[in-house]
């Protein structure tokens, strides 16, 4: 397997495993009801060419007074196998409050994210380098599923760029 195959390959597992638990955390943005969340779980495969290269797991949860959406992403290609693990804290009426990956290979390499006042406060660490934090400022996330890609919008939105 190639390194751009590869890389397309982690990209695109990120992207599935981001949108899993922010589909959660914009619900709120499209119901006003008292109830956004309901408990769920599941299991998707995950497909290269028609031949499964992967599983993803993810459930949500009651948790405290919030809620807790967890997945978690097994890719195996000829270089080797990709975890990725995910949870999203929630508040009770959807809104996110904190996002922490972790991505395990040859290295491992983690996020962790806190949502506070339409900014997103990143912390990036990536094996064998220091740390890349980041703030961005949102109005609305917004969704684009049939091409796999989350957005930021708001004033400082598209000039963020990231180191991946």
């Amino acid at each position: 397997m190639s390194i751009f195959t590869a890389r397309r390959l982690r990209s695109a597992l990120f992207s599935s495993l981001l949108l899993t638990v922010l589909r959660f955390a914009v619900a709120h943005a499209q119901q006003k009801a008292a109830s956004v969340l309901q408990p769920d779980k599941g299991k998707f495969s995950l497909l290269l060419d028609g031949k499964k290269v992967g599983q993803e797991d993810f459930e949500i949860a009651p948790s405290g007074a919030g809620w807790l959406a967890r997945g978690s992403t097994t890719i195996k290609s000829d270089s080797g196998e990709t975890k990725v693990t995910g949870n999203l804290t929630l508040q009770p009426d959807g809104s996110p409050i904190a996002y922490d990956w972790t991505s395990q290979t040859d290295k491992t390499n983690s996020a962790h994210i806190i949502f506070a006042n339409g900014i997103a406060k990143i912390t990036l660490e990536m094996q064998g380098a220091r740390p890349y934090e980041q703030s961005l400022t949102f109005g609305a996330l917004i969704i684009n599923t049939p091409c796999w890609r989350v957005s930021m919008t708001g004033a400082n939105a598209a000039r963020n760029n990231f180191p991946f």
